[in-house]
């Protein structure tokens, strides 16, 4: 799953949204969609109650998701993103978050679907080696040369999902501090090793 996400550095500037390291369900964020030509959207994450990720597997016969994937495909811009890792401390499981990012894109773009009224819900897959110590899921990187592809609407549905995989270029991910877990935490120090 991907439950929280940071943005601080877009390359573009974009009216209303103001960098976060704490993005969390219901806030707005911006994303791309195909429409002549690309555009920036800002949109809410999250669609209905408590529904923020799509899993994958299966996603083109999903009642919910099946017309979102064939024509409201969009690209998540992030910086990073953070998964918790349950340990036994102590013989108490608990729940460290990890920040994790791309080691040579300080911006990269998750697959994202969305709805009419400008809601999105984030595309997770299996994990790849970086992911698997720390979570059995990871969001769906698209990297650059993909994206037209994914936000194109005519494109084919079996290459469609054949981007619906763990990403396999080199990632970075440490430990952070445990002031993430609340929404209202909002700093540039949230990312910093712990």
């Amino acid at each position: 799953m991907c439950g929280r996400f940071a943005l601080w550095s877009t390359g573009t500037s974009i009216p209303d949204f103001k960098a976060s390291y704490n993005i969390s369900p219901g806030m707005t964020t911006p994303v791309l969609i195909k429409e002549s030509p690309i555009k920036v959207r800002l949109m809410k994450w999250g669609m209905g109650e408590g529904i923020i990720n799509a899993r994958s597997e299966g996603i083109e016969r999903k009642s919910m998701f099946k017309n979102l994937i064939s024509q409201r495909r969009c690209l998540v811009m992030v910086n990073g993103f953070y998964e918790w890792k349950k340990l036994n401390l102590e013989g108490k499981e608990e729940k460290i978050p990890w920040f994790i990012k791309l080691k040579d894109q300080p911006l990269f773009f998750l697959a994202g679907l969305y709805n009419q009224s400008g809601s999105y819900v984030i595309i997770t897959t299996s994990p790849n080696d970086t992911l698997e110590t720390i979570h059995n899921r990871m969001p769906v990187i698209i990297s650059k040369d993909d994206g037209d592809n994914w936000l194109e609407k005519n494109t084919k549905m079996t290459s469609v999902l054949s981007l619906l995989k763990p990403y396999d270029g080199k990632m970075i991910s440490y430990p952070v501090s445990r002031d993430i877990n609340n929404p209202k935490n909002d700093y540039p120090s949230l990312i910093k090793e712990a």
